[in-house]
This record gives structure tokens, C-alpha cells and sequence, in this order.
């Protein structure tokens, strides 16, 4: 049994390390896969690939491992997939900010073409994405809040604009993610106060500057 637990605790902190990881990677390509363009703004295409590359330094073939979550995709009876979304806030003064867009890709079966892409840019925070801003307090889509409320560690200025990444793997339906992870004692933790059926295990963000042209503050990628 203590072998089992040590065996657990160190693909937990392994997962965990390596979703960091992946979420670093994306946010690298974001400010430099389109500096040698002349049109400098990131494109739902460029998202796409970037997320599924990033994927990468989790899962060494996440095409086999989300053909064999998923299945189907949605007609199927085990959905598991990888939800990863951006995030464009900008500072409304006295470190309090807005959020003007949010998008995501839904990377389900395949690797070979476009997946599922989605942009809102008003209403509240859907739980489909199952991503953080759903389960905390923030009000809606272009409401001013104390940026801490967001995230704990998110500082801005009036004006700025700040873009943040996070990575989740998201389960909906079918085997856990214990018994799909391989853990054998440790079933890992969704995120605090998940209460919709979309589970985000492993969440992790990135907060970062983005460079000059690559993101419109008023509309996702296109």
C-alpha cells in the first residue's frame, strides 16, 4: 500500500508540474509564433495549434489520449478533453479591471483539424468551459471588480491590458480521472466549488503582458 501512495503522490505532483509547464509553453508561442508577420494578431488557427502543442509536454501523445477519452466526442459515453482558454482583461483604475473577452478550443478527438471554437465577449461566465472565473463571484463580462477577485495575484493599471492563459484537463462523463491518470489511492481534486457537471482537474493559469498587436482588446481572435 505505501508503495501504491508514493507511486500516486508522485505522478500527482508530476501531472501538476507538467500542466505548469504546458500553460508556459502556450503562453511562449502566443508572443512569438506571429513576430514574423506582418499582421501580428494571434488567430483562432494559431490558438489551436499552440494549445495542442502545448499539450505535448503533458501527455507525449495527446491525440491517442483524447481519442481514447473521448471516444465519440459528444455522442459518446465518456467525455474527458482538454478545455484551455484565453482570458483579455483590461485595468479600470485603483487595481480593479474587466473582462472584455474570453475564448477557448475544446480539443476532443483529433489533432488533424480545427476542434470546437468558442468567443464570448458578453454575459456571464458559462460553466461549459469549466474554467475558474465560473465558480468565483465576478459579476459578468465588462463589470469592473477588485482584479484580486479574479485571480490573487493579478495587478493592473487603469488602461493595461493583461491576457490570461489557463489549462485544465476536463472531465464530463465516463471513467474518473483517477482510473484514467493510473492513480491507484489518490483520486486528484476538481476545482474548488465545481458545481456543474464539466470537472476542471488541473487547472493552472499564466498571467502575462502581452506584446503590442497580438491580441485586439475588444474582439477574440477571429
Amino acid at each position: 500500500m505505501l508503495l501504491y501512495y508514493i507511486h500516486d503522490l508522485v505522478l500527482l505532483k508530476q501531472i501538476q508540474r507538467r500542466m505548469h509547464f504546458c500553460t508556459l509553453c502556450a503562453v511562449s508561442m502566443m508572443q512569438n509564433v506571429s513576430q514574423n508577420r506582418t499582421d501580428k494578431k494571434i488567430t483562432k488557427e494559431d490558438l489551436d495549434r499552440i494549445f495542442k502543442a502545448s499539450y505535448m509536454t503533458v501527455f507525449s501523445n495527446p491525440h491517442d489520449v483524447c481519442s481514447k477519452w473521448s471516444g465519440k466526442g459528444w455522442s459518446g459515453s465518456d467525455i474527458t478533453y482538454f478545455a484551455p482558454l484565453v482570458i483579455l482583461v483590461e485595468g479600470t483604475g485603483d487595481n480593479q479591471c474587466k473582462v472584455n473577452w474570453y475564448c477557448w478550443v475544446d480539443i476532443m478527438q483529433t489533432y488533424a483539424t480545427i476542434n470546437k471554437y468558442a468567443k464570448v465577449t458578453s454575459g456571464g461566465f458559462g460553466s461549459s468551459t469549466a474554467f475558474s472565473l465560473c465558480y468565483k463571484n465576478v459579476g459578468s463580462i465588462g463589470q469592473s471588480r477588485s482584479a484580486s477577485d479574479f485571480y490573487p495575484d493579478l495587478k493592473i493599471q487603469k488602461g493595461e491590458i493583461k491576457i490570461i492563459v489557463e489549462t485544465n484537463i476536463q472531465y464530463d462523463r465516463g471513467k474518473s480521472i483517477k482510473e484514467l491518470l493510473g492513480f491507484y489511492l489518490i483520486s486528484p481534486s476538481k476545482y474548488p466549488g465545481c458545481t456543474s457537471r464539466q470537472n476542471p482537474y488541473f487547472l493552472n493559469y499564466v498571467i502575462f503582458s502581452p506584446r503590442p498587436g497580438i491580441f485586439d482588446p475588444t474582439t477574440p481572435p477571429q
